[in-house]
Order: C-alpha cells, then sequence, then structure tokens
C-alpha cells in the first residue's frame, strides 16, 4: 500500500491504490469517534425524554378526561 501525503494536511494521507484519504492521527481519529459516539448518546437520551413528555403527556389528558366524567356524574 503506497501513500502520499496530502498538502496541508498532516493527518491525512492518500492511499495509492483504492484512493481512500485516511487519517493517520490515531488520536485525534480516536476523539473525533469518542466525539461522535457522545452525541449520538445525547440525540437518543433527547428522543426518549421526549418520548416519556409524550406518554405523560397523553396521561394526564386521559385522567383530565376521567375526572370530568366523575364530575358530571357528580352533578
Amino acid at each position: 500500500m503506497a501513500l502520499l501525503k496530502i498538502e496541508g494536511h498532516p493527518d491525512l494521507v492518500k492511499d495509492t491504490k483504492t484512493g481512500a484519504i485516511l487519517n493517520i492521527n490515531i488520536k485525534k481519529a480516536n476523539e473525533d469517534i469518542a466525539r461522535q459516539i457522545k452525541l449520538k448518546n445525547q440525540i437518543l437520551g433527547q428522543r426518549e425524554i421526549a418520548s416519556k413528555v409524550e406518554k405523560m403527556e397523553s396521561e394526564v389528558s386521559e385522567m383530565k378526561g376521567l375526572l370530568n366524567k366523575i364530575l358530571e356524574k357528580m352533578s
């Protein structure tokens, strides 16, 4: 595998056989992966919270409806 340095990008090389651009700075690549995982987990957490809030809103609405029925019967 022959690698060519990419001018202006000291951490990147190009594989001449496949044309792939490779990051040769392992530490930075690992930091990028960790940052992407953290962001993905944050997004999943936000979706989970939104789902729980939606469920709670539905349950509160249902309870409100039941309370209104009880009040109607008492009148």
